[in-house]
């Protein structure tokens, strides 16, 4: 398995506001092998639109590694970050501090990952109204996402109005609904948000 770290000068976890080094180590069962190093140059002062091409050639340099370590991430970093399939951990410290419990964590999710997948559907609660209540569903099996969750009925069916009841918005509505023609409205309620989607009709 292949874990990136960006770091400063000095070895310890950078931003990727700040930049620094991006080096990649092959971790195997406590085995800790530096494969190779890039100069990461942050391209935060530049605007979003450079902020997404740096991180689109970093990705492309890291290759198959998707398991990148920096000391935080929020943001646009964050959202293009999820958009290429990065796994992303927030740590501090030096590589020797954590790598191994990064590699026994990731292994971990890949062993749960191969399992039989329990299917979540939203319920017809009137004619093509449905609903899901997905801050339910996120407590009752910490092994999906909120995309794995909605996506396949978002690409599949069709739909007049779908209400979410959510603890908080998935950040990835605002990119992944336009494309699918459809549009969103949340409303705060006692304990958290109910977002209702649908079809964006010109």
């Amino acid at each position: 398995m292949e874990i990136g770290v960006l770091m400063d000068q000095e070895g310890h976890v950078a931003t990727l506001e700040s930049g620094g080094f991006i080096v990649v180590y092959a971790v195997e069962a406590g085995r800790i092998v530096k494969e190779r190093e890039k100069e990461y140059i942050s391209a935060a002062h530049a605007g979003a639109s450079a902020i997404r091409e740096s991180l689109k050639e970093l990705s492309t340099w890291l290759g198959a590694c998707r398991v990148l370590v920096v000391r935080e991430v929020n943001g646009i970093y964050f959202t293009v970050l999820e958009g290429l399939l990065f796994n992303m951990w927030e740590m501090s410290g030096q590589p020797r501090d954590f790598l191994d419990y990064i590699y026994k964590s990731e292994l971990a999710e890949r062993e749960k990952a191969q399992r039989p997948e329990k299917i979540y559907a939203p319920v017809e609660k009137g004619r093509q109204v449905y609903f899901i209540d997905l801050e339910a569903v996120l407590n009752s099996d910490s092994g999906v996402t909120s995309k794995k969750v909605l996506l396949p009925f978002l690409n599949t069916e069709s739909f007049k109005k779908l209400e979410v009841k959510c603890g908080h918005v998935p950040r990835w509505f605002a990119n992944e609904l336009e494309p699918l023609k459809l549009k969103s409205q949340t409303e705060k309620t006692d304990d958290g948000y109910l977002v209702s989607i649908t079809p964006d009709v010109l």
